[in-house]
């Protein structure tokens, strides 16, 4: 038997995972927004422009260095921008570049600010503004304040495109900014949610949990990825078989072995090439026991049991369509299950376990 002590310790590390992976989703939250300081070739960034707009940005987003953008034109760069957006799901791309022509106020000598963000998971320009030259303080100061303007219109151009799609009246939407109809059509096909086909495998390591020992356990799973925005939702069935066990008492042996299957769903929000986020799943074990007593008499035995997993869960982008994924697990069978030899108990799985499990994600398309 294993000790009450330990059976109540147990549930509270696995009260304390639980706590664990609903932070890890709030802390992932507030910090999902990401924002690339990207450059031209032709127009060199002021030194602590990087600074600048982390500091402008603080607490709403994650500022990262960007590489310099491809292209050998501002039209080219800006095609770059929503390919590096789209690749690393940041809420904007900015960058300093040439002026395109016609902008208000903006002679040639000057520079632009650029702006391309994802709105819905869409990469679009958000803007274009004209910004002093020089690279003092003022000047700095006014690229930040241009930067928070860029996030605030992401924003608004979110909502409006989730309020579009609530009513139904995306094409509406797109014919007020003079869109063709093949346009239209494009924006809203480009404001629904996207959805992708999923695999995944992996191993599941369980070293704590009744007196079997660990059981490794290989799972693969196949769903679908639902993204809005930079957030990920997804839904997945999923069969499991754990390794067998064998447990050896002086009434004798008991061997183990099982399949399992499950539904459940995994919530996701990236931060640059990390995703954080948790994941829960109800199971139904078939466990098959087969008893040898010392005497040699023999039996076997098979049960139904529901379980409950969850626990946090990290993924590292490989690709847009390949990560690597490492979850914690809490598993808590609804029932206790013991097995005995002649009223002898020889094995307990006990009720909860802890453990991990490392796997690769496919999406497709």
């Amino acid at each position: 038997m294993v000790p009450l002590r330990l059976f109540r310790a147990a549930h509270i590390v696995a009260a304390v995972l639980f706590v664990a992976a609903a932070g890890s989703v709030t802390s992932a939250a507030a910090s999902s927004a990401l924002v690339i300081v990207a450059s031209s070739p032709d127009v060199p960034a002021p030194p602590g422009f990087g600074e600048t707009v982390s500091i402008q940005l603080s607490g709403r987003a994650a500022v990262s260095d960007g590489p310099e953008l491809d292209g050998h034109t501002p039209q080219e760069r800006v095609e770059s921008a929503k390919g590096l957006a789209s690749g690393r799901g940041a809420r904007l791309v900015v960058w300093l570049d040439v002026p395109p022509e016609g902008l208000e106020g903006a002679p040639a000598a000057e520079r632009a600010l650029y702006a391309v963000g994802l709105v819905r998971g869409n990469p679009e320009l958000v803007s274009t503004t004209k910004v002093p030259a020089g690279d003092g303080p003022e000047a700095l100061r006014a690229l930040g304040l241009d930067v928070g303007e860029a996030m605030g219109e992401i924003a608004r151009r979110t909502r409006r495109a989730e309020d579009d799609a609530d009513d139904g009246s995306t094409s509406e939407s797109a014919s007020s900014d003079g869109a063709s109809g093949d346009e239209r059509s494009a924006a809203a096909h480009s404001l629904r949610r996207r959805s992708h086909a999923l695999v995944s495998t992996g191993l599941g390591l369980a070293p704590v949990g009744g007196n079997i020992g660990a059981l490794v356990e290989l799972i693969g799973a196949a769903g679908v990825a639902q993204t809005r925005g930079p957030r990920r939702l997804e839904v997945v069935a999923a069969l499991g078989r754990p390794s067998p066990s064998e447990v050896q008492a002086p009434a004798g042996t008991v061997a183990i072995s099982g399949v399992s299957a499950g539904v459940g769903g995994r919530y996701l929000v990236p931060a640059g090439e990390l995703s954080a986020g948790g994941h829960s799943s109800l199971w139904l074990s078939r466990i098959s026991a087969h008893a040898r007593a010392a005497t040699g008499e023999t039996g076997s035995v098979r049960r139904l049991v529901p379980v409950v997993r969850f626990g946090p869960e990290l993924r590292w982008d490989l690709s847009p369509q390949v990560a690597l994924r490492a979850a914690g697990s809490a598993e808590v069978a609804m029932r206790r299950q013991q097995f005995a030899i002649r009223g002898n108990l020889v094995s307990d799985m006990g009720r909860v376990r802890l453990g991990v499990r490392l796997g690769v994600v496919v999406l497709w398309p």
